[in-house]
């Protein structure tokens, strides 16, 4: 393990690099007290230094805002209300040159950050000038003392090892100036508070109900930027989530959960009061319905069929998760990813997948992964990932790879991800056609049925044994159901599949004419999936393994 001291000595080989000229001061004093502060503390971050070490070449700051209303009941009776101001202060630091600089380097033998203790209180959540610049100057500080030490251990590694077209550690990019108005942030607080007691008073009819529950959250995000390069920018996003969540266990003491979600922009995205009560109603009897299901048998080897939200889970498994973050890091010998066969067949012919950030609705709908401008400050740009089958790039930030050096305005939290993905196909089959063939295919492997996949725990992260950079783990099903020959479509639980391989898209069988929108979260970013269902040869799914716990030994209470 290099020592801080020793990593600090080994950085005065460096030459010093002179830091970038300051934007120009405004002729008018800015109003926005954060603008202000962020513009001022970034102008002083350039002048670090520490003696014989590396200065630095580019920084950045930025403060996250938030002001939110959330409220929460179950079984008709109120848990939670709250909301408020909030506010997050973060900072980049980059020295050394955009050849070789701190960043993307894996040092395996350094838990020094178990130990650091981020210094300064906490962030303000006023937009108060000075608290700001306070809290601005302690982490700069920080960061600028970590990066010149991470700079050093790198230097160290590469003089010990052999590497090869080592892509450089940042590149340049056109990045835009966007200052958008502030909004203001506003709720039907007294609505929502007695529209999540009636919906979750409707989870008091089931007869398995251990949990039942409604939630209502609205928030309004601004985001402001500063970097050296010079860029700015400034623009805030409404979000809207109404959720319903119930769960128990079935008589064999599995625990079985039913839930519905929906996101949207603004208040008036959400379907009517008496429609949510439905979907709570609805999700009750659902949950009834899955104590009584057959459980999944051992063995499972053969087709798959994904419809609704599942289908755009499966092409955030298999197409965006692994066209994200695609820069490895130095010291991270792990091969064998998507990233790595640009240029080659990936997925059936039939198969186009492109992303467009840009995008602000799809059929009157609100798509959430829609930014005007990414992280670092570039304009977004429509990319497609997938055409007819062959992989033609990735989600793109300023962090250039080998195979790909510029950015495409995909950057979201610092690496290049996914924004408004869309799922395409040359051949659509209607839904009855691939039921068919779902069972067609079932029958060549001598099964009695084909599975099909409505739903999958979205909160899950499809973490297991065999997790790597060259498998597809999916959470656990939610909602699946047993197409039999006659045309009976039973539920089924404890269903969990097995990790699988890329190879996935060459597996597809036939792909839907009936694309739907999903609006999720991938990595705590807002993200949006316009997909048709998806037939897949062969996937392997066995049943949950557990023991479980017996069911509560009297009954419920009448409600």
């Amino acid at each position: 393990m290099v020592t801080r001291a020793l990593a600090l000595l080994l950085a005065l080989a460096a030459a010093p690099q002179p830091p970038p000229a300051a934007p120009a001061t405004p002729s008018t004093p800015e109003p926005d007290p954060v603008l202000r502060a962020l513009r001022d503390e970034m102008a002083r971050a350039q002048q670090l230094r520490m003696e014989r070490m590396d200065r630095p070449y580019h920084v950045a700051a930025s403060v996250n805002e938030s002001e939110s209303f959330s409220v929460s009941a179950s079984f008709g009776a109120l848990v939670a209300r709250g909301g408020g101001r909030d506010a997050t202060t973060t900072v980049d630091v980059r020295v050394g040159s955009p050849q070789l600089d701190n960043t993307n380097f894996a040092d395996r033998d350094d838990f020094s950050f178990l130990m650091r203790m981020e210094r300064g209180g906490a962030d303000p959540a006023e937009p108060d000038y000075d608290a700001i610049r306070q809290a601005l100057w302690m982490k700069f500080d920080d960061a600028y003392k970590s990066a010149v030490e991470a700079i050093a251990k790198k230097r160290a590694f590469l003089e010990t090892r052999q590497v090869r077209d080592r892509p450089p550690d940042f590149g340049p990019a056109k990045t835009i100036t966007l200052l958008q108005p502030r909004e203001r942030f506003s709720s039907d607080e007294a609505r929502w508070t007695a529209l999540v007691k009636r919906a979750s008073a409707a989870f008091r009819s089931s007869a398995v109900a251990q949990s039942g529950e409604a939630a209502f959250k609205s928030e309004l995000l601004c985001q402001t930027l500063v970097t050296s390069d010079p860029a700015e920018h400034r623009f805030g996003e409404r979000y809207t989530t109404f959720t319903l969540r119930a769960s128990g266990q079935a008589a064999d003491g599995m625990e079985v959960e039913a839930r519905w979600q929906l996101m949207g922009r603004a208040e008036k995205d959400l379907p009517s009061d008496e429609e949510l009560v439905k979907a709570a109603k609805n999700l009750a009897a659902r949950l009834d319905a899955m104590a009584k299901a057959p459980v999944a048998s051992d063995d499972y080897v053969g087709p798959v069929l994904f419809t609704g939200r599942a289908a755009a889970t499966f092409f955030l498994k298999t197409v965006g998760d692994p066209l994200s973050q695609p820069r490895a890091d130095l010291g991270d010998g792990r091969s064998g990813r998507l990233v790595d066969r640009v240029g080659k067949h990936v997925a059936v012919r039939s198969l186009t997948v492109r992303d467009d950030p840009t995008q602000q609705e799809w059929r009157g709908q609100p798509l959430l992964g829609f930014f005007p401008v990414d992280d670092d400050s570039v304009a977004p740009v429509p990319i497609t990932l997938i055409d007819r089958g062959l992989l033609k790039t990735y989600f793109m930030s300023r962090v250039p790879t080998e195979l790909v050096r510029e950015s495409n305005g995909h950057s979201r939290a610092g690496s290049g991800s996914v924004g408004n993905l869309f799922v395409e196909t040359s051949e659509p089959t209607a839904r009855a056609q691939m039921k068919k063939k779902l069972i067609e295919l079932a029958q060549e492997e001598d099964l009695d049925y084909g599975l099909m996949v409505e739903e999958f725990d979205d909160q899950g992260e499809g973490r297991g044994f065999g997790a790597g950079p060259s498998n597809v783990l999916f959470p656990a099903p939610l909602v699946v159901w047993r197409v039999y020959p006659d045309g009976r479509e039973v539920l089924e639980r404890g269903t969990r599949f097995k990790p699988a391989t890329f190879r996935l898209l060459k597996e597809i069988v036939q792909v839907g004419d009936d694309p739907s929108l999903t609006n999720t979260l991938q990595r705590g970013q807002h993200v949006s999936v316009v997909a048709p269902s998806v037939l897949v040869r062969v996937m392997e799914a066995q049943k949950q393994r557990e023991e479980f716990e017996r069911p509560p030994t009297l009954a419920r209470p009448s409600l």
